[in-house]
């Protein structure tokens, strides 16, 4: 693994030069988690950030009565595990490996140096906690406003545009999404995102070959997002 080209795809390092690029990969610890692995839990102290080489992550919290909601599944490039380290509160969430996953590991004084030392690092955290909120936000609209085919929709085309990799029929979303975690993304139950799915696929709008979702057309996706007619 190249610890430096693999932070250079990152949301948050990508900013910087190969040669800034290279110090702190020096700093990183670079992990290879199982499918299944837990990589940290939900109210254990956070002492290192994460960065995705390859593989796939969820980021879920449960209710008092074992009922899992998935907050966010991240793929290449993306960047966890921060909050806890600059907060110093204890990790706010789950993260488990949805499939084999090589991560690299930052440790808070080498992410708070590499901050000082580069100040645009914070910039490009400011847009990465931006967009998690907006994201957020717009979740929380999905569950007051839409039915489940167009939080499915929504879904799907947001990871579309996140994690899409266009291909002959479409756009394929590169990273591993099983069923139940959608349902958990949207908040409805896996027989009710099923039957979305169906009538998605009915519509031409959504496939799913092996562990990979395709969507034909993410703009007319998204506009099923807003309701059966759109």
């Amino acid at each position: 693994m190249d610890a430096t080209k693999a932070l250079a795809t990152t949301s948050l390092f990508g900013v910087l030069e190969p040669e800034e690029l290279a110090v702190i990969a020096q700093r990183t610890v670079a992990r290879r988690y199982r499918k299944g692995s837990i990589l940290f839990v939900q109210g254990e102290e956070g002492e290192r950030c994460f960065a995705i080489v390859s593989g796939t992550v969820k980021l879920s919290a449960y209710h008092a009565d074992g009922r899992e909601a998935v907050l966010a599944v991240l793929g290449p490039g993306d960047v966890f595990g921060e909050l806890a380290l600059f907060d110093e509160a204890p990790r706010s969430a789950d993260a488990t490996a949805l499939e084999d996953a090589e991560l690299l590991s930052l440790d808070r004084g080498a992410l708070n140096e590499a901050i000082a030392t580069h100040p645009e690092i914070a910039s490009a955290l400011l847009r990465v906690l931006g967009r998690r909120l907006r994201q957020s936000n717009e979740a929380f609209q999905d569950i007051a406003f839409f039915d489940v085919p167009g939080r499915v929709a929504r879904r799907l085309a947001d990871l579309a545009d996140s994690y899409g990799v266009e291909v002959e029929e479409g756009v394929m979303i590169d990273i591993f999404l099983s069923q139940e975690s959608l349902a958990q993304m949207v908040g409805a139950t896996r027989e009710s995102v099923n039957k979305a799915l169906a009538l998605l696929k009915r519509r031409g709008l959504v496939a799913r070959t092996g562990k990979r979702y395709f969507v034909s057309d993410v703009g007319r996706l998204r506009s099923r997002a807003l309701g059966p007619s759109a």
